[in-house]
């Protein structure tokens, strides 16, 4: 699998500001002010990348229906239905 661009500047992003993130001795132990705004500069970035990131490659990578039908394209009495019904054990058994 080749990787697209978008998924190339996600990966760098991810890699800058985690190594960023976890360098050593940064911020010195029992500082308040200096984690924070550790926090602030490299944390809250990260998670930005992460959440942007894996938006723009879901959208790249659009999850398929197993069989191949979605919902929309199934009409009424088509359509079907997952029945949920307990086993001697008391565990649910999932069948459709």
């Amino acid at each position: 699998m080749k990787l697209t661009k978008a998924e190339k500047i996600w990966l760098a992003a991810v890699i800058i500001f985690y190594a960023c993130y976890n360098l050593p001795f940064v911020p010195a132990y029992g500082h308040a002010k200096a984690t924070l705004i550790h926090g602030l500069i490299t944390l809250i970035p990260l998670w930005i990348a992460v959440y942007i990131g894996l938006v723009k490659v879901c959208r790249i990578y659009r999850l398929r229906d197993s069989q191949g039908d979605s919902p929309s394209e199934q009409s009424g009495d088509d359509r079907k239905q997952l029945s949920y019904s307990k086993t001697e054990t008391g565990k649910e058994d999932r069948s459709c």
